[in-house]
Parts: C-alpha cells; sequence; structure tokens
C-alpha cells in the first residue's frame, strides 16, 4: 500500500463519500452480525447506500472508531483483507462477524503495516477538507508527509498547484493531482504476464534461455495490482528491460480454476507456492530467480518506482 500515498489513494480509488461511525443503536447486533455485507462481494459498480448501510454495522457492532471506518469499508474491506479471507471455505458464508474477525486478525497479523495506514489515514482526515492555500504550502509539508507522501510527491503537487491555482480543497487537489499523473501514461495498455503452470518448467525455460526468472504475484481482485501494472507495466523502458532479460510469469492467488487431478484450485496452488518458498503472503510481489532457483531479490508495491527500476537491474 505504500508506493503511492494515502492522501490520493484513499481519495481515488474508493468511489464513495466517506460515513461517520455510527453513536446511536440502530442494529440488534446479535442478529445483525449473522447476514452478509455487501462489501465483501467484488462489484463493478459500488452501491453506496449499501456500503454506508455496512460502515455503520462494522462501526456499531465492532466499535470502530472513525479512521478504522475509513480503512475498513466498500472495495478497500475485500483488498486489504484478501489474505486472510483466504481462511474461509466459502465467500458466500462470509457475515459481519466474520468480517470483525478478519480485521482483528489483519490489526495483529500485518500490526506495523496497520499502524502506518491508520496513523496515514488520520493525517489525511485531518487535512482533507483544508483549502489549499500555495503561500503556506510549506509549511503544509509536515502534514502532507504523514499521510504517505514522499518528497517527490510532495515536489510534484507543488508544482501541480502552482500550475493549476484552482480553489480547491486538499482532497479535491489530491485527486486531481492523481487523475492528472494517470494521465500522463502514454504507452498505452499494460505488459501481460504469461501465466505461471508451475515453478519448475518456468526455471528450465529461464535455464534454456541463460536469462533469469521473474514470477509475479499478483491477484484478480487486488487493487494495487491494477495500480502498479498501470503505473509501470505501460513504461516502454521497463518492458523491454523485461522482455530482453528474463523469463517472466505471473500467478494469480485468487484464481478460481480447478486444478486437474488434483484438490483445490490454481489460487490455492499459488497461494501455497508464495507462502512456502517465498515467505511472503501479500500482492502485488516480484522475485527474480536464478535458473536454479535462487532468489536473487524481491519487490513489493510499497517499495515504489525507483525501487521497482534498481530491483530489475538484478537482472
Amino acid at each position: 500500500m505504500k508506493a503511492f500515498t494515502l492522501l490520493i489513494i484513499l481519495v481515488s480509488v474508493l468511489p464513495i463519500s466517506f460515513v461517520s461511525c455510527s453513536q446511536n443503536s440502530k442494529f440488534d447486533c446479535e442478529e445483525t452480525l449473522k447476514e452478509k455485507p455487501y462489501s465483501t462481494t467484488f462489484h463493478d459498480e459500488w452501491n453506496q447506500d449499501s456500503i454506508n448501510r455496512d460502515v455503520e454495522i462494522l462501526s456499531e457492532c465492532g466499535n470502530l472508531d472513525s479512521v478504522d471506518c475509513e480503512i475498513f469499508q466498500g472495495p478497500m474491506l475485500s483488498v486489504i483483507l484478501i489474505d486472510e479471507m483466504r481462511q474461509v471455505d466459502n465467500y458466500d458464508e462470509i457475515t459481519f462477524q466474520t468480517c470483525l474477525d478478519l480485521i482483528k486478525i489483519y490489526k495483529t497479523k500485518h500490526k506495523t503495516d496497520y499502524v502506518w495506514l491508520y496513523s496515514g489515514t488520520a493525517a489525511r482526515m485531518k487535512i482533507e477538507k483544508l483549502q489549499v492555500k500555495l503561500e503556506e504550502f510549506e509549511t503544509m509539508r509536515s502534514q502532507l508527509a504523514a499521510t504517505g507522501m514522499k518528497k517527490e510527491d510532495l515536489d510534484a503537487f507543488k508544482i501541480f498547484l502552482e500550475k493549476h491555482n484552482i480553489n480547491w480543497t486538499y482532497k479535491e487537489a489530491a485527486k486531481a493531482f492523481f487523475e492528472a499523473q494517470q494521465s500522463t501514461i502514454k504507452s498505452g495498455k499494460p505488459m501481460k504476464f504469461p501465466n505461471l503452470e508451475n515453478i519448475d518448467s518456468a526455471l528450465k525455460e529461464a535455464k534454456a534461455s541463460k536469462k533469469n526468472c521473474l514470477i509475479y504475484f499478483s491477484g484478480w481482485a487486488c487493487v494495487n495490482a491494477r495500480k502498479f501494472e498501470n503505473q509501470l507495466l505501460t513504461i516502454p523502458e521497463i518492458q523491454k528491460t523485461i522482455q530482453d532479460y528474463f523469463i517472466y510469469k505471473v500467478a494469480y492467488v485468487d484464481e478460481k480454476i480447478k486444478l486437474e487431478g488434483e484438490e483445490g484450485n490454481i489460487g490455492d496452488k499459488h497461494t501455497k507456492l508464495q507462502v512456502e518458498k517465498f515467505k511472503s503472503s501479500s500482492q502485488p510481489y516480484l522475485y527474480i530467480l536464478s535458473p536454479d532457483g535462487k532468489i536473487l531479490a524481491e519487490w513489493k508495491y510499497a517499495d515504489g518506482v525507483e525501487a521497482f527500476k534498481s530491483f530489475l537491474e538484478k537482472k
């Protein structure tokens, strides 16, 4: 999550209006927690009223504070908890109680990431309604940095604001900044990785080609994977490096296609591979392997663009 900024991510990824945590009892929590949340199913379009109701229930019956209300809602609930949700055998049986249990697991299992996400979200909430004043930008740097913006983001953001000089709030400005950055991508669609069949065949292909192997762990439902692809795999320089120097494969950890002659599905197989061989469970995550299977380098989305370019130099 850390590769792009919380200020930008959370005002652009979520096509919803954030709701306040409920203070008054509206639900019979004992019964309501047995119901299925709208937010745990994947939708092309998100129903605002249904999502708001989900947040109110999770807030009231799970005692979530206002920051957690903004973190654990809508598509973000599905994305952030995707690893933990694999513990559920049947997605159709997920209830509000399941979500609350998984949120607790997430907070404990990913404590460092959660603390970072919580502090960044809290910082964003504090400033997002403030009006942008160019003459005060330098005094706002520390508060913007607290949302997750890096120095290069801040410098580019300032130039963007100076160019447009529109009466925006910081939330409106961040959204416009993100959209402008996305529109600068001129190389078209992201390059496609062939699907990984198994690690042995990929390494055999790498050995025959005298190249290293690049394994990309992704997810169909992973927002950050799409961001990685649109931000980095559209860059001609990166595309050429990957094509010239690697045998490259993608492994979708939530692929539901059943395995032929085996129990489980392809996603289960890839998940097991990532956990057991690579000791990780988040996506997007990439590894460079030598033809004999030795891990030479790894890159996660939190590391950022420049780190990805340096990562590919391990070719």
